[in-house]
């Protein structure tokens, strides 16, 4: 649990600055709106389940007066999310635990986390997937954005060029993460981001002293802690969520740099009893 929790104090401190892709763009949400609301028309309102406490899904559920339990391991995240959602009215219940071995003794029709499942260490997958299932009702949806990883990963090169005459701004700053991260900190056969790595490859930029700014900015924004997470190529992510789950719906929203690396699925259990 330690494990999980550590870095996660540091991140959740930046957490406020962060936007999409790290967050849930309007588009994501407008996707899940439609199965929430196609959920509420054939049984009225759910039993909702969040992994996380991603602001854009509360704030959602909130306005069709949908109660959501959050599950989360870090209560800072609660608080930094909270931030944003001042003037809402909120039905919401929060338990600290860790998604693979929670026991909330309830089960849902609707359990939303964003990417949750790039959290979860390989060796861990298969034991959250299980308990995912345990807290699904027979007919009940996972809804779960993933971030898979870049058919081509950009090369260090590459990057230095395309921010050669950008300017610094939150958008671009929150784009370079991703950048950093999911390209040059990306271990295609482990499967797996490094932060660290991502960083310590972004600031060895050599003669490209435009990227001095950059990295200074970087580091003031976003954690450089050691933090790592699960990858998978697109075709090795459906596979392995059909090991466990009906794929329902992949769906990619269009509105941010790197949506098409971060399809939403719309899971079922295999087997009902």
């Amino acid at each position: 649990m330690k494990r999980y929790s550590e870095p996660w104090n540091e991140f959740a401190g930046m957490y406020s600055y962060y936007t999409s892709p790290t967050t849930p763009s309007r588009k994501d949400l407008d996707m899940i709106r439609d199965e929430v609301m196609s959920m509420i028309s054939e049984k009225g309102r759910p039993d909702a389940l969040i992994l996380g406490c991603t602001a854009g899904y509360r704030k959602m559920l909130a306005r069709h007066g949908i109660h959501a339990d959050l599950a989360d391991l870090n209560r800072k995240m609660l608080d930094i999310n909270n931030e944003s959602l001042k003037g809402i009215s909120m039905d919401e219940g929060f338990i600290r635990c860790d998604w693979r071995d929670m026991n909330l003794k309830k089960k849902y029709d609707i359990i939303l986390g964003d990417f949750a499942v790039n959290n979860i260490h390989k060796k861990d997958k298969s034991r959250f997937y299980r308990n995912i299932i345990r807290h699904l009702k027979d007919d009940g949806s996972f809804i779960t954005r993933i971030a898979v990883q870049p058919k081509k990963p950009l090369r260090k090169e590459q990057v230095f060029r395309m921010y050669r005459n950008k300017r610094i701004s939150r958008k671009s700053l929150n784009e370079l993460h991703w950048d950093a991260i999911f390209n040059l900190g990306l271990d295609s056969r482990k499967g797996a981001a490094e932060n660290r790595k991502g960083f310590a490859e972004l600031s060895d930029y050599g003669n490209n002293r435009h990227m001095e700014k950059w990295v200074s900015a970087y580091s003031e924004k976003f954690p450089t802690v050691e933090k790592e997470w699960s990858m998978l190529k697109e075709a090795e992510q459906d596979k392995e969520l059909k090991r466990h789950f009906r794929i329902i719906r992949k769906s990619r929203s269009d509105d941010y740099k790197y949506s098409g690396i971060c399809p939403t699925y719309v899971l079922k259990r295999k087997y009902t009893k």
